[in-house]
């Protein structure tokens, strides 16, 4: 738990979503510039695009909340082809979607996580840029909505791109080079609701916005090598399945809070399949499957795509802070999400009706500190029965 002094405040309406000092001096003084040349409309846009460009650079959870655009913008505009522009880490998101035509990636040096100096960031920065502007410009597209709204956004890479029609958010910074932007407003809102408020300014889709939820979409190979895997492993047709990694080491359930709560599922007559990749997250798996025998643990040996096929072939999921409450809503699955307290828990809970999100409650949350304190009693004193009463209620 931290002092309130700690406690960062959330970006207010018509303020930058970003902290840095600097950073607000740099981007404040080219808005200010770029306002005195033109400003972007506000007012319904009245088209019908033929090629549309979504952009998200995000990570992974937030390519799945992107996809969520995606029944609005076909039931509005059936004849389009749809492109997105996403980080590279996210392209499994989109393989075998039938709604989308093209994918390009974009490495920028800030969302970059691999371990390596920051001279190769900036190279690969640099390079994914180039090829993406290059692909972007040889499918000319009609319209480009750049659904991020934090830094950095993708505004300048479109405007580079020609794109007659521009769509984003001010909110990390060069909202100038739009034809059309909107002054993010914090609210309790989920982000996907902020989505939809960017497709609003089309006018076609204005009634299409109920529609809007993410989406994933699998093949008839995936389904037959998890159906291997499932015959090799003797996994029962009903399954829990345990997810427990986190983006962040800070987000993570103490072990024997995962060992107590597959305790409790498995009294209730429960198969548990445990999920995870990396060295760390194994070892925990191999911790709790030696709980009983009806723990199936396949934490490192899923590639990201047959996760996901075993995620949807659940009966349930139980998660942390991470992309897999979203794979769930995704594949239209119920899920208990163990969140922290680091941010607004109803912006980014999985947009699902049947999702549940539970942390501990603490007089600092939401806090706002990316790599949260060194107590995250939010997280860590979230206890096993109060997560298995969600699962089982």
């Amino acid at each position: 738990m931290i002092a309130t002094s700690q406690v960062r405040t959330a970006p207010n309406k018509g303020r930058y979503l970003f902290h840095n000092p600097l950073l607000h001096i740099l981007i404040g003084s080219v808005d200010r510039l770029l306002q005195t040349v033109k400003k972007p409309s506000k007012e319904a846009l009245a088209i019908a695009p033929k090629k549309i460009l979504v952009c998200c650079q995000a990570h992974i959870g937030d390519a799945l909340m992107a996809t969520s655009v995606l029944p609005v913008l076909k039931a509005a505009f059936p004849d389009a082809k749809i492109g997105f522009l996403i980080h590279p880490g996210s392209i499994d998101v989109f393989t075998d979607n039938p709604k989308v035509t093209w994918v390009h990636t974009f490495n920028h040096w800030k969302l970059n996580r691999q371990k390596q100096p920051f001279w190769k960031k900036l190279l690969s920065y640099a390079q994914s840029r180039s090829q993406a502007l290059k692909e972007i410009k040889a499918i000319g597209y009609d319209l480009a909505i750049d659904l991020y709204p934090y830094f950095p956004n993708s505004i300048a890479l479109l405007f580079s791109a020609h794109v007659p029609y521009r769509i984003g958010w001010t909110s990390a910074g060069l909202g100038g080079l739009l034809t059309h932007a909107l002054d993010w407003e914090y609210s309790s809102g989920h982000v996907v609701d902020c989505h939809k408020r960017l497709l609003a300014t089309l006018k076609s889709c204005d009634s299409k916005l109920p529609l809007a939820r993410p989406e994933i979409h699998t093949s008839v190979e995936i389904k037959r090598q998890w159906t291997e895997i499932a015959t090799q492993f003797g996994i029962p047709e009903s399954f829990v399945a345990f997810h427990i990694g986190a983006g962040g080491i800070h987000r993570r359930w103490p072990t024997n809070n995962w060992i107590q709560l597959a305790s409790l599922c498995i009294n209730a007559g429960e198969s548990i399949v445990l999920l995870g990749h990396g060295d760390e997250e194994q070892a925990i798996c191999r911790e709790i499957a030696e709980t009983t025998k009806t723990v199936y643990d396949l934490s490192g040996q899923l590639t990201w795509r047959l996760m996901t096929e075993a995620i949807g072939r659940s009966k349930l999921l139980v998660g942390l802070e991470s992309a897999s409450g979203h794979i769930a809503a995704a594949c239209d699955k119920p899920s208990v999400s163990i969140y922290s307290g680091t941010t607004q828990t109803s912006m980014w809970r999985p947009y699902h009706p049947s999702a549940k999100v539970i942390s501990h409650s603490v007089p600092c949350s939401p806090c706002y500190l990316s790599e949260g304190c060194e107590g995250m009693e939010c997280v860590r004193y979230t206890t096993s029965k109060k997560v298995f009463s969600l699962i089982s209620g």
